[in-house]
């Protein structure tokens, strides 16, 4: 068996970039594409998935001033 997958480390630039430009639901998509075309493995879509699910979730500084600015006049 001859199969070739991006290494790890190039694959995760690919999606980083991809996810800056694009967003989180797209780059989920891409992300499963390059799954289904052979390019990554499972394993590695998995775990590269799971860094992009937690910078998305991860609120900015901006996000959290906001958030208690708001508590605090309340």
């Amino acid at each position: 068996d001859n199969i070739t997958h991006t290494p790890y480390n190039t694959a995760l630039k690919q999606v980083m970039d991809y996810y800056d430009e694009w967003g989180y639901e797209r780059t989920l998509e891409y992300l499963r594409g390059l799954n289904s075309s052979g390019e990554i493995p499972l394993m590695t879509r998995v775990r590269i998935q799971d860094i992009i699910t937690d910078i998305y979730l991860t609120p900015t500084p901006r996000a959290l001033q906001r958030h208690f600015n708001k508590q605090i006049r309340r």
